[in-house]
């Protein structure tokens, strides 16, 4: 009940989120198409250090990978990801499960999660990165939008794309002379 009380607070969900091991991430699209969506939600849990379990589309650890993060496989099966349908959702079942029956966890005297090092050094790796990726994220975004011709970037085109796309453009039109 005290937590109740607190509820009400700005400071309540970071009072939760720092009593619980894991967060379970559901995102808004749960597809097997070959495309993932990345919410503001998988921020949260790494601007706060937790570990994650996302309930999303199909092959979005594979992504987080691929985009230069860490995930938990070597603390518990992350197979789900790899699954279609109602398999990845008993999986990521099992998952639970597997962390609730098999995962010690330490506290410190106010109740918080305490990670070893191992854990924490993955949510310290992931926090420093995201940081990296948002801060390139921004400015691909910017500069998607911008009015100035100093900045403006094709909508969508990282940087190396846009350098790609010039060099052909000049190739071409030198072809053309």
């Amino acid at each position: 009940t005290r937590y109740w009380r607190d509820w009400s607070s700005t400071c309540a969900l970071p009072i939760f989120r720092r009593k619980s091991y894991v967060e379970i991430i559901t995102e808004f699209t749960y597809k097997d198409d070959g495309l993932v969506c990345i919410s503001e939600k998988l921020s949260q849990a790494i601007l706060s250090k937790k570990p994650f379990i996302i309930v999303g589309d199909k092959n979005y650890l594979k992504v987080l990978k691929d985009l230069g993060f860490k995930t938990f496989n070597s603390r518990w099966s992350e197979k789900y990801d790899e699954l279609e349908g109602r398999d990845r959702i008993l999986s990521i079942v099992d998952t639970i499960e597997q962390i609730q029956k098999e995962t010690p966890i330490e506290t410190d005297k106010l109740d918080n999660i305490v990670y070893d090092e191992e854990m924490q050094s993955i949510l310290d790796y992931n926090y420093m990165h995201y940081k990296v990726v948002a801060n390139k994220t921004y400015n691909r975004i910017f500069c998607s939008l911008s009015t100035t011709r100093e900045h403006k970037k094709p909508l969508g085109l990282s940087v190396p794309e846009v350098k790609d796309r010039k060099s052909t453009r000049l190739n071409s039109s030198h072809a053309n002379i």
